[in-house]
């Protein structure tokens, strides 16, 4: 169940996308979710625990320019109510598309691939790199994101 005050307990969240770079080159797009500065959850230092999510089928969906101002959180027709539970509930979240999906460069060979698994492994890698992180992640995902 959706607490009816998710949109409230979201406001000031902060989102940045960055393109991490795999060791054979190839750059994977990840979206970056911080709850508000002001979250009761932000541990000692602004450290936060992070929910690590990855997919093929579109980490997020951007509108056009001229809609741009009626777009609060980035579009995720799939995973959008998830997302907006763990920002509300303190969480750090990184999602991102696999390699060769979404705006990932390289190519998609196959479900689970051997590239797609050491990507991952970098992903997670990049992650305890940031100033945010509190030494927890925990993977999410329906069906094949998970």
């Amino acid at each position: 169940m959706i607490p009816k005050d998710m949109d409230e307990r979201i406001k000031g969240a902060r989102f940045e996308t960055h393109m991490i770079t795999m060791p054979d080159g190839v750059q994977i797009a990840a979206d970056v979710m911080l709850p508000s500065p002001s979250h009761s959850a932000i541990g000692e230092g602004g450290k936060l625990s992070c929910i690590f999510h990855q997919t093929r089928y579109y980490r997020q969906w951007r509108l056009r320019r001229v809609f741009k101002s009626v777009e609060s959180f980035p579009m995720d027709p799939i995973n959008i109510n998830f997302k907006k539970g763990f920002l509300a509930a303190g969480f750090a979240i990184v999602s991102i598309d696999v390699r060769g999906t979404g705006a990932s460069f390289g190519q998609w060979t196959a479900p689970c691939s051997d590239k797609e698994n050491e990507d991952s492994k970098v992903v997670l890698d990049w992650i305890t790199q940031q100033p945010w992180y509190d030494g927890n992640v925990f993977l999410y995902g329906i069906s094949y994101d998970a």
